[in-house]
Order: C-alpha cells, then sequence, then structure tokens
C-alpha cells in the first residue's frame, strides 16, 4: 500500500506575493507532504489526520484501500498515541473516571421524580384517567 497525500495544515501560513499559498517551506511546517506511506515533511494535525474532510490521511485510505486498511491505520494510531501521552507524564486514576458524590446524588433524584411520573400514570390509566397527549382526550 502506497498512500500519496498532499495535505495544508492548519498552521500553514506561508503565501507569496500575490497571497497564493505556497506549498512548501512554510515556517510551521504547515503543508504535509507524505510520498509512498512516509511521511516527507510537516506536523501531522487534526486537519492533517481526518477532521471531517475528504482529503484527509484516513479518508483517503478509506476512499483508496477500504475500511480495513483505515481501521489498521487507526488502531496504530491511537497505540502510537496512548504510549507516547504515557511516556510524557500524562496519567488517568480510577478518580478521574468515577462521579462525585454530589452528582451521584443529583441523578438519584432525577431518576425518583421519573418514577415518580411514571407511577402516576400508571395509576391514571388502571383508573380510566389518562388523556392523550395531542388533544385531551380520554383513551377509554
Amino acid at each position: 500500500m502506497h498512500l500519496n497525500l498532499t495535505v495544508k495544515e492548519k498552521s500553514y501560513s506561508k503565501t507569496d506575493e500575490d497571497g497564493r499559498a505556497i506549498e512548501a517551506m512554510c515556517p510551521n511546517d504547515g503543508f504535509v507532504y507524505f510520498r509512498n506511506s512516509e511521511l516527507i515533511a510537516g506536523q501531522l494535525g487534526k486537519g492533517t489526520l481526518g477532521h471531517g474532510n475528504k482529503g484527509g490521511f484516513f479518508s483517503v485510505l478509506l476512499r483508496d484501500y477500504k475500511a480495513h486498511a483505515a481501521a489498521a491505520c487507526m488502531n496504530r494510531v491511537t497505540k502510537l498515541s496512548g504510549r507516547w501521552i504515557g511516556n510524557h507524564g500524562f496519567s488517568i486514576g480510577i478518580s478521574d473516571v468515577q462521579p462525585s458524590d454530589i452528582l451521584c446524588e443529583e441523578k438519584e433524584e432525577i431518576i425518583k421524580e421519573g418514577y415518580k411520573k411514571c407511577d402516576e400514570q400508571i395509576k391514571l390509566y388502571n383508573e380510566g384517567r389518562v388523556l392523550m397527549q395531542h388533544n385531551h382526550l380520554s383513551l377509554r
């Protein structure tokens, strides 16, 4: 599989005297080149990788080499990213993903209110007093 891709990244800023974009030598490496699946120049960002546009790296992989190749590449990027941020001090603990006591109490209160409304509707139905939502007619 050989991918050739040229993408303008968000940080791209180089223009000529007429205001046209120059596709090389951006001081921020904002123009990205892939040749034969090798990154020749530039820095990868969300614009390069995808970000919903049809010219991004993953979109081109999907279009030219189908879903399996794109998914395999995404999996490799995921593993690389996770390893990189872990090696640079990023960590996540169980306390980062557990809800606080206040949030749990608020959730419990919302659930209780919902059950109370349901119980009221069931009681009205059993008594034959349920009104239809649209034109307020009785179901019976």
